[in-house]
């Protein structure tokens, strides 16, 4: 999974959220899933605290989404090791090749719509 086009997702729902207001644009599932795929690309445990958070709802609903996708079976909870108190998420492998799937058809789409945006630049400088 390419982590730029992650990056570029996250930051376009933050853009988006600039023009219209967030709730009338909240999707709680898709936003964990993007924070928990670019977690496990880079390593970084996630606790269910800091996906509720991510998720930009409230942590009760959170927690309910959390558990629905759990039970699809998109994510994976965990005990911390050390800390019994706290539970770990990660996306799945089933989660992450939904991700992977759908970073890899928009970074597609991005790159189908910036060729012909180049070619138009590269002519009229030529």
């Amino acid at each position: 999974m390419r982590i730029d086009v992650l990056d570029v997702l996250i930051i376009l729902q933050g853009l988006r959220s600039k023009y219209i207001h967030y709730e009338l644009l909240f999707d709680p599932v898709w936003n964990m899933l993007l924070d928990l795929s670019m977690a496990k690309l880079r390593g970084v445990r996630v606790s269910v605290s800091s996906a509720c958070l991510a998720s930009g709802v409230p942590e009760t609903t959170a927690l309910r989404y959390l558990t629905i996708m759990q039970d699809r079976g998109l994510v994976e909870r965990y005990p911390d090791p050390r800390d019994k108190r706290r539970t770990f998420v990660q996306v799945s492998r089933e989660g992450e090749g939904l991700v992977l799937e759908y970073v890899e058809k928009a970074r597609s789409l991005i790159a189908a719509l910036a060729d012909p945006l180049r070619a138009s630049t590269t002519a009229r400088s030529g």
